[in-house]
C-alpha cells in the first residue's frame, strides 16, 4: 500500500537499517508528508531522523542526514526532491518543532515498517471539514452523494478509501488515503479543509 508509488521503496528500507546498524544512536528513522498522505508519484521524500543521544552542534546531527542523502542520490533521486532532517527525540516535543504533530500523525518508520500512531496503539485520520457550493443544483448534489457514500452510505468514495461519513460536510479519512480524498473533492470544485487527529484505540 504505502510502497506503491514511492520510488525503490524496499532499497529504502534496507539503507535505513544499514544506517541504524552504523549508528546505534538513531532512535527511528520516519517518512512523513504527502508521500505517506498517499500522493501518487510524490515529487519529493520527507524523511526525519530521530537520535537518542546525538544532539545540535554534534558533528553526527548533521552528517548523518548527509550519508542518508548521498544514498538515496544513488538511487536515482535527485538532491532537491530530498528533505531529510536529524533531530534529537527531545525536540519533537519542542513547540518550536511545528512538524511534531504531523511527524506522529503520519510518520511511517522505516526501520519498524510501521505508522507511528499504530505503534503508539493508536489511529490517525485526517478529518475533512466541506462546504457544498451553494449554486449546485439538486440533481449534482445527489450526484456528489453517491459519489461520496454511495446509495447505501457506507460505500462510494469513503468506503473505498476506508473512511467515515461523520455529519453533514465531516468526513474521516484514514492518513494514509489523505491526499486520495483531496483530490476527489477537488474534481468536484468542492472547497475544503482538513486536520489531523490522533485517536486511541478504546479497549474493553
Amino acid at each position: 500500500m504505502l510502497g506503491a508509488y514511492i520510488k525503490r521503496f524496499e532499497e529504502i528500507k534496507r539503507i535505513a537499517i544499514e544506517l541504524k546498524e552504523k549508528y546505534p544512536e538513531i532512535f527511528d528513522i520516519v517518512l512523513y508528508g504527502s508521500t505517506v498522505r498517499g500522493k501518487e508519484y510524490p515529487r519529493d521524500l520527507d524523511i526525519l531522523i530521530i537520535y537518542l543521544g546525538i544532539k545540535k552542534g554534534d558533528e553526527k546531527y548533521y552528517s548523518i542526514p548527509f550519508q542518508l542523502r548521498n544514498r538515496l542520490m544513488d538511487l536515482g533521486y535527485q538532491r532537491e526532491e530530498l528533505d531529510i532532517k536529524g533531530i534529537n527525540i527531545s525536540e519533537l516535543f519542542d513547540p518550536n518543532f511545528f512538524a511534531s504533530l504531523g511527524v506522529l500523525a503520519e510518520g511511517y518508520s522505516l526501520l519498524k515498517e510501521h505508522f507511528l500512531h499504530e505503534l503508539l496503539n493508536g489511529e490517525s485520520y485526517a478529518m475533512f471539514v466541506y462546504k457544498l457550493p451553494k449554486e449546485w443544483s439538486h440533481n449534482t448534489l445527489n450526484k456528489f452523494l453517491h459519489a461520496l457514500k454511495g446509495r447505501d452510505g457506507r460505500s462510494g468514495i469513503i468506503g473505498e478509501l476506508k473512511g467515515s461519513y461523520v455529519s453533514r460536510g465531516v468526513v474521516l479519512i484514514p492518513v494514509w488515503n489523505t491526499e486520495k480524498f483531496k483530490k476527489f473533492l477537488e474534481l468536484w470544485k468542492v472547497d475544503y479543509e482538513y486536520f489531523l487527529l490522533l485517536k486511541t484505540i478504546r479497549f474493553v
